[in-house]
């Protein structure tokens, strides 16, 4: 457990989907951005903080137990998956469209890893505001009308 809570983000009560970006389902911290938007640097330094601290830049080798980056990439692949289907879905009836949101929504909650289906699914609102309505305490605040994330710290 951290020394000093303050010291790091919360993904209930600061805005983490600011301060990290997903390629290729490898995260990263928004550097430049948080600059931007903090001059002072204490939110790009809770970020690197909580960045460190949960081992987001692990990637195993060799016999790494730590499962984390296998289940975030196992994810990702699905979320991919997931919006391939979701575009041959787009041209059928709404009832179609809405059996196919279900389903991912459905997986993205079992599986986890909210920033990667968010990432994955940058191009549809739709998809965006299901999976934020249906993450528990994902701060609504934080996003548009889109489901795109607000540029606030």
């Amino acid at each position: 457990m951290p020394e000093n809570k303050k010291n790091y983000l919360w993904p209930d009560e600061d805005n983490t989907a600011i301060a990290y970006s997903y390629i290729n389902g490898i995260p990263k911290v928004n550097e430049e951005l948080l600059i931007k938007l903090d001059s002072t640097g204490d939110y790009l330094k809770r970020a690197r903080n909580t960045y460190n601290l949960v081992g987001l830049d692990n990637l195993p080798m060799g016999k790494d137990r730590d499962r984390r980056f296998g289940q975030r990439n196992t994810a990702y692949q699905k979320a991919l998956n997931s919006l391939e289907n979701w575009n041959h879905m787009k041209d059928l009836s709404k009832e179609y469209q809405n059996d196919m949101k279900n389903q991912i929504i459905m997986t993205a909650l079992g599986d986890g890893f909210f920033s990667i289906w968010m990432e994955v699914f940058c191009d549809e609102p739709e998809i965006r505001l299901a999976l934020i309505e249906a993450f528990p305490g994902t701060n609504l605040n934080y996003y548009d009308e889109k489901g795109c994330v607000k540029e606030i710290i």
